[in-house]
């Protein structure tokens, strides 16, 4: 198995997934490390990808600004 099924299998999400449907995943994945306090997403940014945490931790917020 490669490095991508191995981090896919890790998530409950697909851990009961066969070996070959995990291969079709891996044209659409892309590893991302992020330094602390870097930013992955903007709230209201376009959608359409999945982020699984592989190690470490990340925090969601919601930042309301005063007018």
């Amino acid at each position: 198995m490669d490095e991508y099924s191995n981090l896919l299998r890790k998530c409950s999400l697909f851990a009961r997934v066969d070996d070959s449907t995990l291969r079709t995943l891996h044209p659409g994945c892309l590893m991302v490390r992020l330094a602390t306090g870097e930013t992955l997403f903007h709230e209201g940014s376009p959608g359409g990808s999945l982020y699984i945490v592989c190690s470490g931790e990340i925090a969601i917020e919601r930042i309301r600004y005063r007018d």
